[in-house]
């Protein structure tokens, strides 16, 4: 896949995961997203963070390197979209995968999750998309 199709792929899930929710179409128009990206691997943030500054109409407000960090950004500021690792190592009461997005989906019930994950277990998948992920 080339880097233009996967930034394609990228923008159009989470376009799509806004397509839902009518009562975001009059802040569309006026205001920029606003994402936190959060993975423990540097370069994956790195990358992420490139394809989403290419967009005028998402603003990076920040990364986390666990779920510990991600909860601490989303606690200090309004986020529209997280963009996250399934997997994310770490000691965090917050956890990572199914409990991370339980937990985020719990507390911040507008937020659009945007999961990067390899896994292809159908189950992890449909109960993803039970608790409401965005893709």
């Amino acid at each position: 896949m080339h880097l233009n199709e996967t930034r394609q792929d990228l923008m159009n899930a989470i376009l799509y995961s806004f397509s839902y929710q009518p009562a975001y179409y009059e802040w569309l128009v006026m205001e920029k997203f606003k994402v936190v990206i959060a993975d423990d691997h540097p370069i994956v943030l790195l990358g992420v963070r490139e394809l989403m500054e290419r967009e005028s109409d998402f603003e990076i407000v920040g990364e986390a390197i666990s779920s510990q960090g991600l909860i601490e950004i989303l606690e200090q500021q309004p986020v529209d979209i997280v963009i996250t690792d399934y997997n994310m190592p770490g000691d965090s009461p917050y956890g990572d995968g199914l409990k991370l997005v339980e937990y985020l989906k719990r507390h911040f019930p507008r937020l659009q999750i945007l999961i990067l994950t390899m896994i292809s277990n159908q189950l992890i998948l449909t109960r993803l998309h039970e608790l409401g992920w965005s893709g």
